[in-house]
């Protein structure tokens, strides 16, 4: 219809990478997608622009048709381009003493992905580099048309030690936000209801995460558990969007545990042999059955905010007083917190703890003292480009948006 031709572009190769000896300047593996995409783009518009060379349509008749093109040779002003272009906001990190920001702007299953790909290695690889205490605080705002438990599922193994969540608002002074950076089409009691129900996805996560720890180590322990071998099965559910999966919370390794005390536990039980008799679980002081871990090891300390999972009418509460968002503290035994704040400056100077010169608006008394007595924190934002803009608001100047 359209006459167009149809390619299939591959990714800029490591050996192409080692040969012309540079680094592209933008991290994460699927920006060697991206930059090859962005070769290729200019060679076809090049030649259509400055030698008027009609690219031929192929009738490709399968994909194994489809012709694929490579990036081999590269002129210098390439090599250049791709070795200092920068992309705010994306795989992008600001360095402060004491504090390091990750910035990146997923909000798709996708680059969620990735997104905890490049994290989870550029903070592993700092945190090796720091050698003092390390803790990691998650920044997540998401569009109210996105599906939240969707996104941060991915970043189940970020090792994150809290997480802060606000509106798309820079701050509480009117002063201080530019129009630019104000989503004006979305209604604050809408946002402010977003964030909330960005906070119960995490806590969500968190709660089963630790339903399936906590399983693990029973099983560990020796506990007889009715069902456990379905619960560690690879299972998926429909998110709300519909279409989405999730699995397992559970690490590959922690997974692979489970599954082999599970099938030593089946073994054990379908043995008929007398000899079996030494390999059964310990009877003494534990009960024959633990029953659905769920019921047995979740207490209500253990999920942060309960009442909001819980009680339809606190939520409602809350949303219907949502247009000046209340802080929403987490209860005193729960090792990984999560809050809500009324504005970016607020959850980043609660993040990063008065370490940054920039955000030191800071109310002491909700400071935890892991958090406090951390020699690093590691603040991870993301969810949203638009969020990512206003956090970039707060952290940088205009001026130094793009040397970072």
């Amino acid at each position: 219809e359209t006459q167009s031709s149809l390619y299939i572009v591959e990714p800029l190769s490591e050996d192409v990478l080692r040969e012309y000896n540079f680094h592209l300047s933008i991290a994460g593996d699927k920006q060697r997608h991206n930059a090859s995409l962005a070769i290729q783009l200019y060679h076809l518009w090049e030649a259509y622009q400055y030698k008027n060379e009609m690219v031929p349509v192929q009738e490709d008749d399968t994909v194994e048709d489809i012709p694929r093109v490579t990036c081999t040779n590269l002129d210098e002003a390439t090599i250049r381009g791709l070795s200092t272009c920068k992309w705010p906001g994306r795989a992008q990190t600001i360095s402060r003493s004491g504090v390091t920001y990750y910035l990146d702007g997923a909000h798709t299953k996708e680059s969620m992905e990735l997104c905890a790909s490049w994290f989870t290695e550029a903070a592993d690889k700092e945190r090796n580099n720091i050698g003092g205490k390390v803790v990691r605080v998650l920044l997540f705002f998401t569009a109210p048309e996105r599906d939240p438990e969707v996104l941060v599922y991915f970043l189940r193994d970020c090792e994150i030690d809290a997480a802060v969540f606000c509106p798309f608002v820079v701050s509480t002074d009117a002063s201080r936000n530019r129009p630019d950076l104000m989503l004006k089409k979305l209604d604050p009691k809408v946002q402010s209801e977003t964030v909330v129900r960005n906070k119960l996805a995490w806590d969500k996560l968190m709660a089963s995460n630790e339903r399936e720890r906590n399983n693990l180590r029973l099983l560990k322990a020796g506990w007889p558990v009715n069902g456990i071998d379905q619960s560690v099965d690879q299972t998926t559910e429909k998110s709300s969007d519909g279409e989405s999966e999730k699995s397992s919370v559970l690490s590959e390794s922690d997974r692979s545990d489970m599954m082999s005390i599970v099938s030593d536990k089946m073994s054990v039980e379908n043995c008929e042999d007398t000899d079996c008799n030494d390999r059964l679980l310990p009877s003494g002081d534990l009960p024959a059955v633990v029953g659905d871990m769920l019921n047995y090891v979740i207490e209500p300390r253990l999920i942060v905010n309960a009442n909001l999972l819980g009680e339809v009418d606190n939520l409602n509460k809350l949303l219907h007083n949502s247009t000046s968002l209340e802080r929403l503290s987490p209860t005193d035994n729960y090792t990984k917190p999560s809050l809500v704040f009324p504005c970016i400056i607020d959850a980043l100077a609660w993040a990063s703890q008065g370490k940054d010169d920039n955000v030191r608006e800071i109310d002491p008394q909700t400071i935890p003292s892991f958090l406090s007595e951390a020699d690093h924190i590691q603040v991870l934002v993301t969810g949203s480009l638009n969020f990512i803009g206003g956090v970039l608001d707060v952290l940088t100047s205009a001026d130094d948006v793009y040397s970072n």
